[in-house]
């Protein structure tokens, strides 16, 4: 199995699951064995951005309670999973 620009691995566990499985390094490919056209899948994990506010400067008011009075907000990167069926079409071999 080739991904246009990686060669993919043969993930041996697949046959206890019920599905053919390719690790293609950032993607992941599984075919159903029944079902291989139909049941074909792809995951992948997608970068997205969360703002985070945090409280850097506080004070006291005049009840005793602590208030913040500067704020600083910066960009956090998380990676978040997604996965969906691959709709297969047949091609000519080139």
């Amino acid at each position: 199995m080739e991904v246009q620009s990686r060669s993919c691995r043969y993930d041996v566990r697949g046959p206890q699951q019920g599905a053919y499985i390719y690790d293609c390094g950032d993607v992941g490919l599984s075919f159903n064995r029944l079902e291989p056209v139909d049941g074909a899948q792809f995951r992948v994990n997608k970068t997205v951005v969360d703002r985070a506010v945090s409280c850097i400067r506080y004070t006291t008011d005049r009840s005793g309670n602590q208030v913040c009075t500067q704020q600083h907000t910066e960009n956090v990167e998380r990676q978040v999973p997604v996965s969906s069926r691959l709709h297969l079409t047949y091609v000519v071999n080139p």
